[in-house]
């Protein structure tokens, strides 16, 4: 079916609708509370000496410091406090920024892998509406820009797809692929984010590579050497080259922790170049570090928890004395916490089973997709059971979780000359408001108000959320 000019237009200005709306409300007092939240601390604190320095180092202490994840984030945070100030909407726009776009990347990803600008427009507004999305919108931390590259990587993947069949079945190749190029860089900067990328950059590669061995099986042809090492260089060699390139400013830099660590040191490895030498011994300490971080948090949570939002984490929390801050009542509370919109989570795990059942039956690859990204942002935690983890670490992952509730919404939806329309029609348009109140419900809660205290506790549903 030919997409008609007005529906394109209405596809791209649908999404744009909604991803203005939803920016409109993660700027609003983006500067609440003052101060750092949660672990604003470090990479507020990195941003700054990037700008300084191009690397993490004390200006106080005049000493190198240890840190523990690349530096893709840092400069994102850095971009902002460079145009804004050193302040806290200077610290937070960057994250508001990429929070906001992120809403209309899923919309037209969700528009093209269902081929329906209302659903497109239901996954954005879910993931509008969605708690955790919303928090980490408003807080200089690292997960969200890993999840956006992530995003773009996959986003980008999809029109390589369809490009690439096309041009396959024109010419029986898949002839230049700059959408995959493009893909590529994008991993790479969401490994360059926080290395938990690197299991999404190797899911997406061979999620591709199926992809390219189903299209070559439909015109009648096989998936050739070439196409495979194609795929391992777009998808595997040059996201680590990315990777590489985000430590510039390391390389650069005289003053980076570890920067001259193989200057005199012999190696087995003296060919290669005594910088990457220096920086595989930064990565080995940062292993070691990740692996054997055991302290104990009074948020952690384990991943089996964090789909039914067992324990959501506590960015901020404060009990102002009344008659300050706009505290009227007796007691006041003012809190951040990453919950997600239940309606949404709760819901998603049933979605997921539907769609893991649809790939089964049907073997559609729109829900492998969806499983191919929930499973790459969720299912590598299981392997760190014993180290301290937090359920904010889902928003990676949360994308595809909307995707899969939006599958199953049109799974319900269904077509126009499907039986009992309206009722189907209905039972969509009240789940997509519910979960639009509940998130108003919440909003209290999410971006730091200062409410009465009794207000506050009947917001904490469950004891594990207070």
């Amino acid at each position: 079916m030919v997409e008609t000019r007005s529906s394109r237009m209405l596809g791209w200005a649908l999404p744009i609708v909604v991803a203005l709306i939803a920016a409109l409300q993660r700027f609003s007092h983006l500067a609440r509370p003052k101060g750092f939240i949660f672990d604003e601390v470090y990479y507020v604190t990195g941003a700054r000496q990037f700008l300084r320095h191009g690397v993490e180092y004390d200006y106080l202490k005049h000493q190198s410091v240890f840190i523990v994840h690349p530096p893709v984030g840092k400069w994102i945070i850095a971009g902002g406090i460079k145009i804004f100030g050193d302040n806290e909407f200077g610290w937070r726009f960057a994250v508001a920024l990429i929070g906001s776009l992120s809403i209309l990347i899923l919309a037209r990803v969700a528009k093209r892998l269902f081929g329906s600008t209302t659903l497109g427009v239901i996954a954005g507004i879910l993931l509008a509406v969605d708690g955790m999305h919303f928090v980490h919108s408003r807080v200089a931390l690292l997960d969200l820009i890993l999840m956006f590259w992530a995003l773009c990587g996959f986003a980008l993947l999809l029109i390589d797809r369809d490009r690439s069949r096309e041009f396959l079945s024109l010419w029986g190749e898949f002839g230049p692929r700059p959408y995959r190029l493009l893909s590529g860089v994008c991993l790479g900067l969401a490994a360059g984010t926080k290395w938990s990328g690197f299991y999404i950059v190797f899911a997406f590669a061979v999620m591709s590579l199926v992809w390219d061995a189903s299209a070559k099986r439909k015109f009648e042809n096989r998936l050739t050497i070439r196409n495979t090492i194609n795929t391992g260089l777009t998808l595997g060699v040059l996201p680590i080259i990315t990777y590489i390139a985000t430590w510039i400013g390391w390389f650069r830099s005289t003053l980076g922790w570890d920067r001259h660590w193989a200057d005199n040191r012999s190696s087995d490895f003296g060919f290669v170049p005594r910088a990457l030498r220096s920086l595989w011994h930064y990565h080995s300490e940062m292993y070691f570090f990740h692996v054997h971080l055991h302290t104990p948090h009074p948020y952690q949570a384990s991943p089996w928890g964090w789909l039914i939002l067992r324990r959501p984490t506590a960015f901020f929390y404060f009990a102002p004395p009344t008659g300050t801050n706009h505290c009227l009542a007796k007691t006041c509370a003012q809190e951040i916490t990453a919950l997600g919109n239940p309606l949404i989570w709760w819901s998603g795990i049933f979605a997921l089973i539907f769609v893991a059942y649809s790939f089964l039956r049907k073997r559609d690859w729109r829900t492998g997709a969806i499983l191919t990204g929930f499973l790459a942002g969720y299912l590598p935690w299981f392997a760190f059971l014993h180290r301290t983890v937090f359920s904010f670490y889902g928003i990676v992952f949360l994308p595809w979780l909307v995707l899969a509730v939006t599958y199953t919404l049109g799974e319900i939806l269904g077509k126009r000359t499907d039986p009992q329309r309206r009722l189907r029609v209905g039972i969509v348009a009240t789940f997509v408001a519910t979960a639009i109140v509940l998130f108003f419900y919440f909003l209290p809660v999410l971006d730091g108000q200062v409410i009465p205290y009794s207000r506050w506790h009947s917001m904490m549903w469950f004891s594990s959320w207070i």
